[in-house]
């Protein structure tokens, strides 16, 4: 689980920088390239406070870290493979 969580933050702030650049960068170059915030970023296109909100991003990492994992199969089905309410065994 915190495994596909990460892999979708890291995609989720993959494509908006990318989109954010394309855009700015590409797109309407002539228009954003010619104010400082933009022109002069780490990412030409991408203003600096657009990457640090990708990173605040990761700060949910340690949130799913700290959630309660679902049980085992084995733990939640009782004798025969009947599902038992509460998750215990019968």
């Amino acid at each position: 689980m915190l495994w596909s969580g990460f892999a979708g933050l890291v995609m989720m702030g993959v494509s908006f920088i990318f989109l954010t650049w394309l855009e700015h960068g590409v797109v309407k170059a002539a228009q954003f390239l010619s104010r400082p915030d933009y022109g002069q970023a780490l990412i030409a296109g991408v203003p600096n406070q657009d990457l640090v909100y990708v990173a605040l991003t990761f700060l949910g990492l340690p949130l799913l870290a700290l959630l309660p994992l679902p049980g085992t199969a084995r733990n939640a089905r009782g004798v025969g493979g009947q599902i038992v309410a509460g998750g215990g065994v019968s």
